[in-house]
């Protein structure tokens, strides 16, 4: 059982060992599939690309070949409008030369009487075409109507008409000659749409899978479809359903209509013939998995040396780091105990000072009495560097009591503390009504903003001193600003104020102080996990802005 325990280990062992370089391997291939369809993928769009390009370029020929007519009927309706008379020898010179190189396969005259009825003009004109009546089509009296109504080119709705004995999808263009001298004269053009699309719709090898759709809004009318018959079936099943076939889809709009044109990839098209570029991509992949697999299995031992050396490390590093907070706590307490107990003499020099300036005075000389007014004043100053001290000490100490609280109330209640000295200062300090609710410690904000305004207070040259509160959201934080229009803080000094004792000014400059507060007010917000920072123009003010992490 012994040995069978210790070869279990050995294989436990053996396969942590090696357990970077087979993560690495099944990475790798993870990243080679991965790669090989991304390079896949960018094959597929290509193609796609490729396929819309090609789609928009037969859309828009389709498109320009119909505004290509509509401008020719417009022209020459104008031309006609400005004849006083239609003789049929240089209509019929019109028409013949209007329908060479046109889809146009004829086109006449028609007049609408008073009564509402349509006469064509010269219906007995050889243009080379045998049409039936046109007159009693309904769709070219609606186009007519609609082009007298417009006073523009309309373009009719597509309809059945005889043609050299044949029956022909054709849709018409009616174009008003706007005449002064017969005003209800109108150009009707019989336009070959089936011509027009197996024209457009081909390339140089062989036609493009198309379905053009007449859609109103009362129904979608199948007016032209065409496919290679070789894929008829192909084109059948597609045309009626999406099976991950490219297709585009555009509407070729006109007045009371459109036409739908769509589009479809041949079958050969469908699915991209892959090129050398994603089996570059996978192979490729694979190699480098290969190769870094190897580096990985190699530097496997030297990677388990070197961990148990960090391991080491670490765990002296914790002891080390143990021993060092609890010097820090053992400071702490010295600290906290120094100054507690410094202060009794300190009282005792500050007393004894008192009562021999009030009870021996008139004996001392004058240098004898400015020498104890020195030492009261410095025994003064000494026993407040030391209450500063404590408070800071204090901060590190003191067990902190986070419970949601407002701060509109916590402002509102310092500035009751303070209100005397706000009024002898001649100082307006500003609440915004919208301070949020915060979970933090009430007396350690309060010593916050109770620093903050004095400081604004006290290091104010202004007649009228002037502090707001306010707060605002950004990135989702809470930040807090206390603005002042003080003396301001010179750029290069903006890090050096946070430093215990650090003063600015001579020790009696701004009612004096021990430079302490501004240390003591970021020890509060560091215990928060908040930032502070500030901005100041000389002169001008400082803003102090914070947040209160917690």
């Amino acid at each position: 059982m012994r040995i069978f325990a210790r070869d279990l280990e050995t294989l436990s062992g053996s396969f942590k060992a090696y357990k970077l370089p087979t993560l690495i391997i099944s990475l790798g291939l993870i990243l080679a599939v991965a790669g090989f369809l991304m390079a896949l993928n960018y094959e597929l769009e290509k193609s796609d690309r490729a396929f819309n390009a090609f789609a928009e370029q037969t859309y828009r020929g389709v498109d320009a070949e119909i505004r290509r007519h509509e401008q020719q009927v417009t022209a020459v309706a104008r031309y006609l409008g400005l004849s006083r008379s239609y003789e049929p020898s240089e209509f019929i010179d019109i028409a013949n030369s209007f329908t060479v190189n046109t889809y146009f396969d004829y086109i006449t005259l028609f007049e609408l009487e008073n009564d509402g009825t349509l006469d064509e003009r010269f219906d007995d004109l050889d243009q080379n075409k045998d049409v039936n009546n046109l007159s009693g089509v309904q769709d070219i009296y609606n186009a007519v109507m609609k082009a007298k109504e417009l006073q523009t080119t309309y373009f009719s709705e597509t309809f059945d008409v005889g043609v050299d004995g044949q029956t022909k999808t054709v849709a018409a263009f009616v174009a008003p000659t706007k005449s002064k001298y017969r005003p209800n004269i109108f150009l009707i053009g019989i336009f070959d749409i089936q011509k027009l699309f197996e024209n457009t719709l081909q390339t140089e090898n062989r036609l493009v899978n198309a379905r053009i759709t007449k859609v109103t809004p009362d129904e979608e009318v199948l007016i032209y479809e065409q496919y290679d018959k070789e894929n008829e079936r192909f084109f059948q099943t597609v045309s009626m359903g999406n099976f991950g076939v490219r297709k585009f889809e555009r509407a070729r709009f006109f007045e009371d209509y459109a036409w739908k044109i769509t589009i479809f990839s041949s079958p050969e098209d469908t699915a991209s013939n892959l090129g050398i570029f994603p089996w570059m991509t996978l192979f490729g992949l694979l190699a480098l998995t290969t190769l870094v697999g190897y580096i990985a299995f190699r530097i496997t031992v030297e990677n388990v040396r070197i961990q148990h050396i960090v391991f080491e490390q670490t765990e002296s590093l914790r002891n080390y780091t143990q021993t060092l907070e609890e010097r820090n706590r053992d400071l702490d307490d010295f600290a906290y105990i120094a100054s507690h107990d410094l202060k009794e003499p300190l009282r005792g020099i500050y007393n004894y000072s008192e009562f021999l300036i009030e009870d021996y005075a008139e004996k001392l000389p004058g240098e004898g009495k400015e020498m104890l007014e020195t030492l009261r004043t410095l025994s003064r100053r000494m026993e407040t560097l030391i209450d500063n001290l404590l408070k800071y000490s204090k901060l590190s100490r003191e067990e902190m009591k986070f419970v949601p609280n407002d701060l509109h109330q916590i402002v509102n209640e310092t500035l009751e503390t303070y209100s005397i000295f706000i009024q002898e200062n001649n100082a307006t300090v500003t609440v915004e009504d919208d301070l949020p609710t915060i979970n933090c410690d009430a007396a350690m904000v309060g010593e916050i903003f109770r620093n903050l305004v004095t400081n604004g207070i006290k290091y104010n040259d202004k007649k009228n001193k002037k502090i707001h509160i306010g707060s605002f959201e950004k990135n989702k934080e809470t930040i807090i600003f206390v603005r002042d229009n003080g003396i301001g803080i010179p750029e290069k000094h903006h890090k050096t104020i946070f430093k215990i004792f650090k003063r600015l000014h001579s020790r009696d400059e701004f009612g004096g102080g021990t430079g302490s507060g501004l240390t003591i007010l970021r020890r509060a917000i560091d215990r928060h996990h908040g930032r502070l920072w500030l901005e100041s123009n000389e002169g001008e003010g400082t803003t102090f802005y914070f947040t209160l992490g917690q």
